[in-house]
């Protein structure tokens, strides 16, 4: 059910406007503060009226900002992607503009993207919860068109390539004022380098952004060359709060011994991490080394683990089985499982196995082993008879979930 969104504004406006007439002089809200946050989860959930809120007054615009500002990407459409750089724009400091050059900082004057007088009402990337690395780069494309930037005209060569320095600093101001920053998904390799300004070896320096995340996904950026291997070495460096994190590189990528002490340097570098995911290590021994960090550093805290593409070993799955508080593992098209992933001490509450057909009989012995303390399972397998069997050694599981279409 629905209701006049901007009725109820102007009645709120109008009630505000009562209070503050009155011979108290002070201006009371009109409803707690828990009221108006469910009226603003409403709105998010509607994905309308949210912003008309803001112009209520200064009490709910308050209020209102940190929501709309804590995942702007989401509900920015694409074509008020310029709009939402240009707001971003007006917070950086000078140390940030100083570091694009004068005629683009001229261009941005001239085709009004940054207006001279600077005067934000807020540092919106305080709020800044999430944050993509393909959705920075999407509020940049924008400004080639802005600036008339094409790959033929030789006077917009120099845009063209100093554009891609905006992700620097919009990476370099999020990881310096963000925050209330949670999540940050390195999810598309951007043109530019991410390691902020002028300041990728300095040990001593001081990033608030990155203290609060607590979860890292690195996922479909290609070869593991240049500054992904700095941005690796940057984020172990300065995130140690972090309690899931999630890999998925290139197969060939984990051959490279660099990269492998990098992942290790990651695990090594959190206080707790709860969970841990990764994919095509499909290389012979190469999670070894990635199981023995995982062992030695996080086997207190690990509950939950993921494996997509991953070729094990016999050591690799001897330690697996010794990490005694995990109680949810999803085993996703993985090779090389043997009865050594068997342990009657450890108790799973949820497993997820998507395999191949050949694979059916390893695990029946699987569910034999931890069929009694599962709750939840998850499988990718439609054979009637071959149900019977997992409800027969499944006894106490809650939810069954089997879908051929699981990836």
């Amino acid at each position: 059910m629905t209701f006049p969104i901007f009725n109820l504004f102007r009645r709120l406006n109008f009630s505000q406007e009562i209070l503050h007439n009155s011979s108290s002089n002070k201006v009371s809200p009109l409803l707690p503060m828990e009221c108006i946050q469910q009226i603003i989860e409403y709105l998010l959930q509607e994905k309308q009226g949210l912003y008309s809120s803001l112009l209520i007054n200064r009490y709910w615009c308050k209020i209102v900002i940190p929501y709309l500002w804590k995942r702007p990407f989401e509900l920015c459409s694409s074509k008020n992607r310029l709009k939402l750089f240009r707001t971003y724009l007006l917070c950086f400091d000078q140390e940030e503009l100083d570091s694009l050059s004068i005629r683009m900082l001229d261009a941005l004057y001239i085709f009004n993207i940054f207006p001279k007088k600077r005067n934000p009402l807020f540092d919106y990337f305080i709020f800044l919860q999430k944050v993509s690395s393909i959705e920075i780069e999407d509020i940049i494309l924008p400004i080639y068109n802005k600036l008339a930037i094409n790959k033929t005209s030789k006077i917009s060569l120099e845009y063209r390539n100093e554009i891609p320095k905006f992700e620097k600093i919009i990476f370099h101001h999020i990881f310096k004022y963000s925050i209330n920053l949670n999540q940050f998904n390195l999810d598309h390799w951007m043109k530019g380098e991410v390691v902020p300004i002028d300041e990728g070896n300095n040990n001593h320096l001081v990033y608030p952004g990155l203290y609060g995340i607590n979860k890292f996904k690195i996922k479909n950026i290609g070869v593991m060359v240049g500054g992904k291997s700095e941005l690796f070495e940057f984020i172990s460096r300065f995130c140690m709060n972090m309690t899931c994190i999630e890999i998925s590189l290139h197969t060939l990528d984990y051959l490279k011994e660099n990269i492998i002490k990098i992942i290790n340097n990651l695990i090594k570098s959190q206080k707790h991490l709860y969970e841990f995911s990764i994919s095509h290590v499909s290389q012979i021994n190469v999670i070894d080394p990635i199981m023995e960090s995982l062992y030695s550093y996080q086997r207190k805290y690990l509950t939950t683990l993921s494996f997509t593409y991953v070729k094990f070993t016999e050591y690799s799955l001897n330690i697996l089985v010794k990490l005694e508080r995990l109680n949810d593992l999803s085993l996703i098209f993985c090779a090389n499982v043997t009865k050594n992933i068997l342990n009657q001490n450890l108790r799973l509450e949820r497993l997820r196995i998507l395999c191949v057909q050949s694979f059916h009989h390893m695990l029946l012995e699987i569910l034999n082993v931890y069929g009694e303390s599962l709750r939840v399972l998850d499988l990718n397998i439609h054979c009637k008879l071959f149900q019977k069997k997992i409800v027969a050694l499944c006894p106490n599981i809650i939810e069954l979930n089997i879908n051929s279409s699981l990836i």
